[in-house]
């Protein structure tokens, strides 16, 4: 290295570490080598393809500004890899072996949340590596890691995939798969009975993996966070890995503490966008594939083209047309993929679905009357549809756990989550209750 080039990367690793906090540096700008600066690019080693998206979207114009002080000449960063020609996106990804149901079923990991089943494009690459490396190396790199971004675009989807891959690889782990909201209620329960509380801190402390979801439910609640912040130091002291997800920047958050902002910063966040075209083509067509849907690529590109927001909406759209096909008995057309479509958009302008109406089509499937399901009765054959019922409800609606309990004859919030986790799980490991759920919807959605 020419003492020209010396002082060029002297100076850009003085701006880095003001720019970023110390974890970041060390994680992102200290590995990296600068190989040398010719005519017309300057060549500089990365230490993986995770760490280009930092430095193009932050140094790059610190590159091309630096460059020109030194040589007067209008310089284009050129990044270079171990493995060179290799982009995220063409990622290999071996099939995941088949985990033991009682693994995934105490880790609360549904079966299908894999990375196998997981469509990277450019909205989410960059999450897409993060998960990746924190499954491969768990409590060593990227800890806490966030990923942040709208509802349906698959972050619970990555986080449970770190999930499984870490099971994989070591069936001993305890790992702890819980909802922010879920935390938070086991934290009210260990404080109303003291003698709970032992239990409690083992439960979210004595594991090697936390994965939590919308962490945003953290807001407001002053006591949880204090409790969650030790929750945080004592795993990460212990160098057990956590996973976060949020719907927005941790920033965003109103009403987190300061120290635990700080916590959350010291990690590695990543944004899940909307996917582009590509990404919800290549999702449809794996969707499709799953379902042995034989779907002409000119449909998919029609329904890919029609529903850009989320990932959930896609497949909202993939069953409609195929619910359409069944129900009239014709082929997949662009056509009929139109008319399907078209009826879903009008049913939803029509009416909104209510917890009336989820009640009503519950109780004509298991042929148990409305009044039953929202009654006492605690023999099987009630409490299994009412439950149903209830996770319909949480699911398919945006009303609140106590408004559902009251529209139950009066339950409990904690009924009515005890309801939802219980059909959750059972989804994953009966296949009667997933057929079951799965043909309400399909009710549901006409």
């Amino acid at each position: 290295m020419s003492i020209e080039e010396e002082h060029f990367w002297n100076d850009l690793l003085t701006y880095a570490q003001t720019f970023y906090t110390k974890p970041t540096f060390e994680t992102w700008v200290k590995p990296a080598k600068l190989i040398k600066i010719d005519e017309h690019y300057i060549h500089i080693s990365l230490p993986s393809e995770l760490a280009f998206e930092k430095w193009q979207e932050d140094l790059q114009t610190k590159l091309i500004e630096l460059g020109f002080k030194y040589t007067r000449r209008d310089l284009e960063p050129k990044f270079h890899y171990p493995e060179e020609n290799e982009l995220i996106e063409e990622i290999v990804i071996e099939p995941e072996n088949d985990l033991n149901p009682d693994l995934l079923e105490q880790a609360n990991l549904n079966p299908n949340y894999t990375f196998d089943r997981f469509i990277p494009g450019k909205n989410n690459r960059f999450a897409f590596a993060g998960a990746k490396a924190v499954a491969d190396a768990p409590g060593t790199i990227y800890n806490p890691l966030i990923l942040y971004g709208g509802t349906g675009l698959g972050k619970t989807h990555l986080m449970q995939a770190i999930g499984h891959k870490i099971l994989l690889d070591h069936p001993d782990f305890v790992i702890r798969n819980v909802t922010c909201e879920n935390f938070v209620n086991d934290y009210i329960d260990a404080v109303r009975y003291n003698e709970k509380f032992e239990s409690f801190r083992k439960k979210y402390r004595d594991i090697d993996l936390l994965l939590i979801d919308d962490i945003q439910f953290l807001a407001n609640k002053t006591e949880t966070q204090e409790e969650f912040f030790h929750t945080f130091n004592a795993l990460t002291q212990k160098k057990k890995q956590i996973v976060i997800t949020s719907d927005r920047p941790i920033a965003e958050i109103s009403d987190l503490t300061d120290r635990l902002i700080s916590r959350f910063q010291n990690g590695t966040a990543c944004d899940v966008l909307p996917p582009d075209l590509e990404t919800r083509i290549a999702i449809l067509q794996e969707k499709a594939d799953f379902r042995h849907m034989d779907v002409p690529d000119n449909v998919l590109e029609y329904i890919a083209g029609t529903i850009d927001s989320n990932v959930r909406e896609l497949e909202g759209a993939l069953s409609a047309v195929d619910l359409y096909a069944k129900a009239y008995k014709q082929p997949i057309t662009i056509s009929l993929a139109a008319k399907a479509l078209m009826q879903a958009h009008s049913n939803g302008e029509k009416e909104e679905l209510s917890i009336v109406r989820i009640q009503e089509e519950v109780s004509q499937y298991f042929h148990v009357s409305v009044r039953d399901i929202k009654g006492k009765k605690r023999t099987k054959d009630i409490v299994i549809p009412r439950q149903i019922a209830m996770y319909l409800a949480c699911e398919l609606t945006d009303n609140s756990l106590p408004k559902i309990g009251k529209e139950f004859g009066g339950k409990d919030h904690t009924t009515v989550m005890h309801s939802r986790d219980k059909i959750q799980k059972l989804i994953q490991t009966n296949e009667q209750v997933n057929n079951d759920v799965q043909k309400i919807k399909n009710k549901l959605s006409f």
